[in-house]
């Protein structure tokens, strides 16, 4: 397993306290948060929550200024709860924190004003660098969905994500099942023994892949493998 150490900056001389909520269907993504954070006495998280219903008593409670959210909750998805929290406070900022996989409506997202986007299976320090993004008043994206630039104003932000929608190209059930068997090695002739289907068959999955994905060699297919979590 990789180990990720931060090191301590100025940050904490530059920006105000931010007191962070984090929103997440595992408990473990706050205990990571919290470590992730150890080092920065200016950037604390004062909850946790698992499902949208308690969440906004909770936050009620603990009164912070910037929410990481996961859209895909149990009970009330992430878009109606952030609503109901910037009716609490409009000032609220939001960092969501997202599989690839996940299924929303970003368009919805960008109407409320949302500040950040992070992928879950970034490096812990893409999710430090957007909290202080964040914290300082500016807008954060994922440096895999927008590698040109990380920060950028809330305009800008904005722009890129519509002409860059999160919409994961949809694979069929048989293509994620060829798509994993590549990632561990098989051959198409070995993939179509396993699966009792033609070569051929298998080829033409591969092909049809590699336009949905954009993938022009093994290498991008295994990259696409790991962001989908397939790998």
């Amino acid at each position: 397993m990789v180990a990720y150490r931060l090191t301590k900056s100025n940050f904490c001389n530059e920006s105000p306290v931010s007191r962070i909520f984090v929103i997440d269907k595992t408990t473990i993504v706050a205990f990571a948060i919290n470590k992730l954070l150890t080092n920065h006495p200016y950037l604390n998280v004062v909850g946790q929550c698992t499902d949208g219903h308690n969440a906004l008593i909770l936050c009620k409670k603990s009164s912070p200024n910037l929410i990481i959210i996961d859209p895909d909750l149990s009970g009330i998805d992430g878009y109606e709860l952030i609503k109901q929290l910037l009716r609490y406070n409009p000032q609220l900022k939001f960092i969501i924190f997202f599989h690839e996989n996940s299924q929303f409506r970003l368009n919805e997202y960008i109407t409320l004003g949302i500040h950040g986007l992070v992928l879950k299976h970034s490096p812990p320090n893409t999710l430090f660098l957007a909290i202080q993004a964040v914290s300082r008043g500016t807008t954060f994206m994922d440096a895999v969905l927008a590698p040109a630039s990380r920060k950028m104003s809330h305009d800008a932000l904005k722009m890129d994500f519509m002409a860059n929608p999160l919409s994961t190209p949809k694979l069929s059930a048989r293509e994620r099942q060829i798509l994993t068997l590549i990632t561990q090695g098989l051959k198409n002739k070995e993939i179509a023994n396993k699966l009792v289907i033609s070569p051929k068959t298998v080829e033409s999955h591969r092909l049809n892949m590699m336009k949905k994905l954009d993938a022009h060699n093994i290498v991008d297919l295994i990259k696409w493998a790991n962001r989908l979590n397939l790998a």
